[in-house]
């Protein structure tokens, strides 16, 4: 392996440092939210008992709670509703899991943030630590 030009990491760590500047820039100049009050409280809805998101996030963990053998056995046995009932399921499910990824990406989003508003103040290496007791 080559040994690196002298400067080449202080170059690419300026480099770094520029590009980090920039986005915070960027995000400080955000004049919008990425979410609404109503996508929050939309949300919210969906992981209530009540939401729209509970029944199909029970027949998934439900599905998932037993070995694939004994589901399918089941499913191989049900009366024709039931079977039914399950393939009617799998679309729900596709859909839940495009919001749920959607929503893991927003809490992504929002982990990355704090780290960079973070980034601001003098003490941050302290408060990364004391966050972690």
């Amino acid at each position: 392996m080559k040994a690196a030009k002298k400067g080449t990491t202080d170059e690419a760590g300026r480099k770094s440092d520029a590009q980090a500047l920039d986005l915070f820039n960027g995000l400080m100049a955000e004049k919008d939210p990425i979410v609404t009050g109503e996508f929050i409280a939309a949300v919210e809805q969906d992981f209530r008992p009540s939401g729209s998101q509970n029944v199909n996030r029970r027949v998934a963990l439900s599905f998932l709670a037993k070995p694939f053998g004994e589901m399918a056995k089941r499913i191989g046995d049900a009366k024709r509703e039931g079977a039914v009932a399950m393939a009617a399921a799998m679309p729900a499910l596709k859909e839940s899991a495009v919001k749920y990824a959607r929503i893991a990406e927003l809490f992504t989003a929002a982990e990355i943030r704090i780290g960079l508003a973070l980034c601001q103040r003098e003490d941050m290496k302290e408060i990364l630590e004391e966050a972690k007791r």
